[in-house]
């Protein structure tokens, strides 16, 4: 009996030092794999507050950029009721207009559009529902 005994030992020995083997290389991928997991979420974190920061950046870049926008809407002159800018060069007429209304040769980096609001402007709002 001893000797089947020492038989089964012989037989189960190597068996055993596989299975001890892959256990310890199993606990050490587990080990490395927290690790590796410790350190992408932190890594996601890093990002998720740099996201919160340049959403908080693009919020306020975007309530700036409304603001500019609105200041540069008054600071526009609105001209009505000239009689004849229409057949003519409206822009050129504006132009000679505050040159001589301001008495200077030049109006510098001041840039004049011409937006219609004449009749068919209006009739085109009104198809549209804007307006009275």
């Amino acid at each position: 009996m001893k000797e089947d005994l020492r038989a089964l030992r012989e037989e189960i020995f190597p068996e055993l030092a596989a299975l001890h083997k892959a256990q310890a290389e199993s606990a050490n991928e587990y080990t490395e794999m927290g690790k590796s997991l410790s350190d992408t979420m932190d890594r996601v974190a890093v990002l998720e507050q740099f996201h919160e920061r340049m959403a908080k950046e693009h919020k306020k870049m975007q309530e700036k950029c409304m603001d500019l926008e609105n200041r540069s809407r008054r600071q526009n002159l609105r001209f009505n009721g000239i009689p004849g800018v229409e057949a003519g060069n409206p822009v050129r007429f504006i132009k000679d207009l505050l040159l001589e209304l301001f008495a200077v040769n030049d109006l510098g980096d001041s840039r004049l559009w011409i937006m219609p609001t004449g009749l068919l402007c209006q009739n085109r709002n009104r198809e549209r529902g804007l307006g009275h």
